[in-house]
């Protein structure tokens, strides 16, 4: 970003970690996403139908009720 504006920064600023520190911060953020993918897979795969689609809308609703505009009052879609 800095070459594109035409700012030289100091090989200290862009070179912070050596490629040995990437390799498990990178493997670190693969496992963190993929248990936060599976564990709710996993929860609804076990739960009955209805209950999961039920939590589902119920979190749909609170995040849009947590957003921007949360001092007003919204109706649950569908």
């Amino acid at each position: 970003m800095g070459d594109s504006v035409g700012l030289r920064l100091p090989r200290s600023a862009i070179a912070v970690y050596h490629a040995a520190d990437l390799l498990p911060l990178a493997l670190g953020g693969l496992l963190i996403a993929t248990m936060g993918a599976l564990l709710p897979a996993g929860w609804a795969a076990k739960a009955r139908t209805a209950t999961a689609l039920r939590t589902e809308q119920e979190v749909r609703f609170r995040a849009r009720a947590s957003g921007p505009h949360h001092n007003k009052r919204q109706e649950p879609v569908g």
